[in-house]
C-alpha cells in the first residue's frame, strides 16, 4: 500500500513539475516554442526520479519521507533550470550586417536582430538613414563590423535574450545575443565572455547606449566599459 502511495506521489510531483515549468517564450508570432534543452532535461527528470524510487527501500516512514524530500528537491532544481533556459531563444546565425546588427533564422524565418544596450559606428547604413540621422558610414564602423564577424566566424548558433521591447521602430528584434547559454545570466564574468553585446563594450568596439525600458544589463555594461 505504501509503495502504491509513493508512486502516486511521484506521478503527481512529476506532472505538477512538467506543467508548472512549461516554457512560455515572449517571442514574435510563429517562433518555435520548445528548444532542444527541454527534451534533454525531461529525459534527465525521468532518470533521476526512477533512480530515487529504485534506490529506496520502502520499509519505514523515515525512508519514505527521505525519498519524498529528494523528489521534491529534484523538482525544484528542475524548475529553476527550466526557468533559466526559457529566457533564451535558440537561433541560427545567418550573417553579420554591421557591428551591432545580425541576421538569424528561427523556424525557417529570417529576422534582423539589433543588439540592445550598445551602439557601434555606422558602416552600411542607407543614404536615407544617414540623411535623417546626420550620421555617416565610417572606417570605424567597418572595423566594428569586422570585429563582430571575427567573434562570430565559427558560430552557427546563438541564444537571444529579450529585455522589455520586442522590436525597434525599424522592425528589428531587440535582443542580448549570447554565444552560449550562461549558467548564471547575472554573473558579470559570464556576461563579459558569453554575451556579444557585453564583449563589444568590454573590447571598446561599442559604446553603451541604453534606452528605457530596455536597461536590464546597463550596470553590467558600465562595469565593463574600458573608456
Amino acid at each position: 500500500m505504501r509503495k502504491k502511495s509513493v508512486i502516486s506521489l511521484l506521478t503527481l510531483v512529476t506532472s505538477l513539475t512538467l506543467t508548472a515549468c512549461s516554457f512560455q517564450f515572449s517571442t514574435p508570432k510563429d517562433f518555435p516554442q520548445v528548444p532542444d534543452q527541454v527534451q534533454e532535461i525531461s529525459v534527465e527528470l525521468g532518470k533521476e526520479i526512477s533512480d530515487i524510487v529504485d534506490s529506496t527501500d520502502f520499509t519505514d516512514a523515515d525512508q519514505l519521507d527521505q525519498m519524498t524530500t529528494e523528489v521534491v528537491e529534484w523538482a525544484k532544481d528542475y524548475a529553476e533550470t527550466e526557468e533559466s533556459i526559457s529566457k533564451f531563444q535558440k537561433a541560427t546565425l545567418m550573417r553579420v550586417v554591421d557591428g551591432d546588427t545580425i541576421v538569424v533564422e528561427i523556424d525557417g524565418e529570417e529576422y534582423k536582430v539589433r543588439l540592445i544596450g550598445i551602439n557601434t559606428p555606422e558602416s552600411v547604413a542607407s543614404e536615407e538613414y544617414l540623411e535623417k540621422t546626420g550620421k555617416e558610414n565610417s572606417q570605424a564602423g567597418k572595423d566594428a563590423s569586422e570585429f563582430t564577424k571575427e567573434i562570430l566566424k565559427n558560430t552557427t548558433t546563438v541564444y537571444l535574450e529579450k529585455d522589455i521591447s520586442e522590436t525597434d521602430k525599424y522592425g528589428r528584434l531587440l535582443r542580448y545575443v549570447w554565444l552560449e547559454i550562461p549558467t548564471n545570466a547575472d554573473d558579470l564574468e559570464e556576461i563579459s565572455t558569453k554575451m556579444l553585446n557585453a564583449i563589444l563594450v568590454k573590447e571598446g568596439v561599442a559604446n553603451i547606449a541604453t534606452y528605457e525600458p530596455d536597461t536590464a544589463h546597463e550596470e553590467d555594461f558600465l562595469q565593463l566599459d574600458t573608456d
